[in-house]
Formats: structure tokens, sequence, C-alpha cells
């Protein structure tokens, strides 16, 4: 059964057709990945499969159980947050608490160690390092901000930071 289906999507930009007759299903357990030039409607897709922009023809339908979301390509203007701390936003509690986890982990004083037991044992109760966080599967629209995968990216911009990446 389809969480997901376009039919037949049309949207340009002026005389420039980004998106033309293109149809789409999504069923639980899918990924989708899009490559292309700048400019070639992948951004406009997500849009539409989001529902911030609306086609100028054709169908868009969406399970009514679930929420679509997506993490902007670029961080805020003027955001006083890491991209590590602004990704777990999108995990609700589980997000704070994460980020917290990561803070002290980062700190290592004896009250951030004494702290970051009491977090883990938070996380652990919450199944918050799982991947497959109950939070995370096919969401209903009761748990908004919520995004399959999150973790994961989280746990890559931890290991980027310990390798001495930048991820500010």
């Amino acid at each position: 059964m389809p969480l997901i289906r376009l039919n037949q999507i049309e949207f340009s930009i002026g005389t420039q057709m980004l998106l033309d007759k293109v149809s789409l299903t999504l069923e639980k357990g899918d990924r989708l990945g899009l490559l292309g030039r700048n400019g070639a409607g992948k951004s406009t897709l997500l849009r539409i499969l989001s529902g911030e922009l609306l086609p100028e023809d054709g169908e868009r339908w969406v399970d009514p159980n679930i929420q679509v979301t997506r993490l902007e390509q670029a961080l805020p203007e003027n955001l006083d947050l890491t991209t590590y701390e602004y990704v777990a936003t999108g995990l609700a509690d589980v997000g704070a608490l994460l980020s917290r986890f990561h803070s002290l982990a980062a700190d290592g004083s004896a009250e951030a160690l004494k702290e970051l037991s009491t977090i883990q044992d938070q996380l652990e109760h919450a199944d918050g390092w799982s991947q497959h966080h109950p939070a995370l599967a096919a969401r209903p629209a009761a748990r908004p901000h919520r995004h399959r995968g999150a973790i994961d990216l989280i746990r890559r911009l931890a290991a980027a930071r310990r390798a001495g990446t930048r991820t500010r």
C-alpha cells in the first residue's frame, strides 16, 4: 500500500518545465535518491512531496497517517547551533537527549560524566540509539518533526567531529 503517490505532476518556473508528467509511488521501506544538475527540479520535487509547493497539474496523495518532512539544503542564517544540534532538533525528545549527550561527551568533566550516565540511561530507555527507533518509522501525524535516518546522520556528524572535520 503506498504512503505517497504523485500522478502526472507538472511544475514549471517561467518557461522552464521542471517536472513534466512525473509519477512516483513510495511504499513503506522505500528509499529515494535524487540525482541531477542544478536547476533540474530535485528540490522542487521534494517540496511538492512535502506539500510546501502545489503542482500546477497532476495529483499528490499522502497517506493521512504519515507526515512528510524534509531537511533544508543549507542551515538557516544566524543559527546558534552546530549542524549536529540542528539535525537533532528534528528528533524531538530523543534529539534533545542525543544533543545533550553529544555536548556532555565533548565536555569530559566529572559533572558532565555524571549527567552523561543519566542521559545514556534515558536514551536506552527511549531506544534512542536504534536507527529503527519507533519514532523514526513512518510517522503518525501526532509525532511531528521526526526524520527517518536522522540518527544515522547525527552519528556521521559526530564521527566527523571526532575526526576533526568542521561541522558548523
